[in-house]
C-alpha cells in the first residue's frame, strides 16, 4: 500500500474537512451515475506494475478505483519521490468511467486526475462501502400510500410537486 501521508492521532477535525469532498460520488458510482468531476479522497492504493488500483471516498462511502499507467505515475512512491499523489490526497477526476464488472461490481476506471486546490491532513471521516451501504431512497418521493382527499390535519398527504407530476396533460 502507499504511504506518506499525515496521519492523525485523532479525527476531530475531519468533519471539517469533509466539504472539499462531492457529496455521495462514491454511492452514486456504484450504481452507474457518474458525478461531473467529483473530488474524492484515496484511502488504499496499490501499485503493482500494469496493475494500479485503489480506494476511492466520499467520506462516508468507498468505492474501487482502476487507474491507467500515466495517472498511476502520478503517485509518489521510492521510484518516484517527485510525485504529487500520496495516501489520503484528495483527487479531482477528470476523466473516467465507470466499468461493470459484473450484475453487482462496479469499478472506476481512472484516466485523468488532478490534485485538489485544498488538501485534508489525513483521513476524512469513517467511510463504508458503498456496495454494502445501498443506495438511498430519494427523500422527495411522497409515501407510497393512496390519498382519499385531505388528512385529519386538513393538509393533503401529496405535495404539489408530486400532484404536478402525477397530472396527465388533457
Amino acid at each position: 500500500a502507499l504511504g506518506g501521508g499525515k496521519q492523525r492521532a485523532n479525527d476531530i477535525s475531519a468533519t471539517s474537512d469533509m466539504s472539499m469532498l462531492t457529496p455521495n460520488a462514491c454511492i452514486d458510482m456504484c450504481y452507474g451515475e457518474k458525478p461531473t468531476r467529483p473530488v474524492v479522497q484515496l484511502v488504499d492504493v496499490r501499485l503493482q506494475g500494469k496493475n494500479n488500483k485503489g480506494v476511492m471516498s466520499d467520506g462516508e462511502t468507498t468505492f474501487f478505483a482502476v487507474f491507467n499507467s500515466a495517472v498511476a505515475k502520478m503517485f509518489r512512491s521510492e521510484s518516484n519521490p517527485d510525485g504529487q499523489v500520496e495516501l489520503y490526497s484528495a483527487v479531482r477526476l477528470t476523466d473516467y468511467t465507470i466499468s461493470t464488472i459484473s450484475a453487482e461490481t462496479r469499478v472506476a476506471i481512472v484516466m485523468g486526475m488532478e490534485m485538489n486546490e485544498s488538501q485534508p491532513e489525513g483521513k476524512i471521516g469513517d467511510p463504508v462501502s458503498a456496495k454494502d451501504k445501498g443506495k438511498p431512497e430519494p427523500a422527495e418521493l411522497p409515501a407510497a400510500t393512496p390519498s382519499k382527499g385531505p388528512s385529519p390535519g386538513g393538509h393533503s398527504n401529496t405535495t404539489p410537486e408530486s400532484s404536478q407530476q402525477s397530472r396527465v396533460a388533457p
